[in-house]
């Protein structure tokens, strides 16, 4: 049985008046750096014993090949689970055999340090026991309560999508202090709070004339949600919490008889549904034969394909809609890991990937409509909210706050925003 020691999570409030209410005319910033300047609460580290598992004979490979602690195993509904990247301590891994042998490490197994992914070297796979440790991450909050001090509240910890702790009543959310894997409670990033959430995608409805003039009529209104594993479902809680159906649910809570069907196929790209590439599943003809009035199109998959490749397949893309007879609305890709977003910051204001400003110049060119999903998280900065925490797998997978914001700024891309109230943070 294994056995798992750890520090048990509690919110906890530091009150700072003293010597912050004194500067108040200070810059924000210096304000809150001054306060964590002593540091924060450490990451919370946990420690397992003696977990059993089954080791493959293979050379650990990121999330593709070996096998991984459970401790470190984000949650899944529909695909087996995933690593969280960075979340192991490799050195305080110890690997035993049932008979109580110790086993060497890059002797008789291997162990991916970022991943946590462990294969044995030389035997086939056999049952092991193994110890290790784990961290998780957490995001603390800074308030400014009503008599003007600012206060900081503990968050709880997860491991890989923590939420700010919810701030009492009459207090305001000044900044964000996130906490990474094994910190000390000093290597942490502030985050100050400029703006709440909101929509940033224009109304396009003069791009989408036909699929407007339905609408207006109440007339049936057919739409496809066409691309890869975000638009299957991804990390979403339930089939009705991806961003596909929450398109749908906000067009029907408008009046509208919108008709959703997803197409799409897990780890695809555009350019194997388009025929320059082969994947089980990925045939164009499933998008046509819905019949739609509208596809929306999500790949940030297409962000890996040779760029060059890009304005052949889009202008490709286009004519396939067109032929059909239906609209065309583009979605720039949201948010992925730090090294496929190449900044180790937990917020981005600017997304300087190339498949980004390729879908922007595109659809400006070519008059398609674009929700800018991309531009939405540039703005979680300003909310100060580490946009990698809505990453369910830690890599590329959003959960239902990332396939909210999706389906927010699709639907006030089609003139159909519905306005968040103030304090909502969902």
């Amino acid at each position: 049985m294994a056995l798992e020691e750890r520090r048990p999570g509690q919110s906890r409030t530091r009150d700072s008046r003293r010597g912050v209410e004194a500067d108040v005319g200070r810059p924000m910033l210096e304000a809150v750096r001054e306060l964590v300047s002593d540091g924060v609460e450490p990451a919370e580290r946990r420690l397992v014993r003696g977990e059993r598992t089954v080791l493959p004979h293979t050379v650990p490979d990121r999330w593709i090949s070996g096998r991984a602690p459970r401790g470190v195993l984000t949650s899944h509904r529909s695909q087996a689970s995933i690593p969280a990247p960075g979340a192991l301590d490799p050195h305080s891994l110890v690997v035993r055999s049932v008979e109580g042998r110790t086993l060497r490490p890059g002797v008789d197994y291997a162990v991916d340090d970022v991943w946590g992914t462990i294969g044995l070297a030389e035997a086939d796979a056999s049952p092991c026991e193994v110890d290790y440790a784990y961290s998780l991450l957490r995001i603390d909050s800074v308030v400014e309560t009503a008599t003007g001090g600012l206060t900081i509240v503990e968050g709880q910890s997860h491991l890989t999508t923590p939420r700010p702790p919810t701030s009492s009543v009459g207090a305001r959310l000044v900044a964000t202090i996130f906490v990474p894997y094994f910190s000390d409670g000093r290597d942490v990033q502030v985050l100050v709070r400029r703006d709440g959430p909101r929509t940033v995608t224009a109304p396009q409805q003069h791009l989408l004339a036909a699929t407007s003039a339905r609408l207006r009529a109440g007339e049936e209104v057919r739409i496809v949600c066409w691309g890869d594993s975000v638009t299957a479902g991804g990390d979403a809680s339930s089939d009705r919490a991806s961003y596909g159906a929450l398109v749908e649910h906000g067009l029907r809570t408008m009046g509208a008889d919108a008709r959703v069907t997803t197409v799409a196929v897990d780890g695809s790209n555009s350019a194997q549904w388009l025929g320059r590439g082969e994947k089980a599943g990925c045939r164009w003809s499933r998008v046509a034969e819905a019949r739609p009035h509208l596809v929306v199109v999500e790949f940030v998959n297409d962000a890996e394909l040779d760029p060059e490749t890009w304005p052949g397949l889009y202008l490709d893309l286009k004519s396939r809609t067109e032929a059909i007879g239906a609209e065309l609305l583009i979605t720039t890709p949201h948010f992925t890991m730090a090294s496929m977003m190449r900044s180790d910051h937990a917020a981005v204001d600017t997304d300087e990937r190339p498949y980004t400003r390729f879908l922007r110049d595109f659809c400006r060119s070519e008059q398609i409509a674009l929700a800018d999903v991309s531009r939405r998280y540039e703005h979680l900065a300003l909310e100060a909210v580490p946009y990698h925490t809505l990453l369910n797998n830690g890599i590329n997978h959003p959960d239902d706050r990332g396939h909210a914001l999706a389906a927010e700024e699709i639907l006030a891309c089609m003139g159909r925003n519905t306005p968040r109230s103030e304090g909502d943070e969902s």
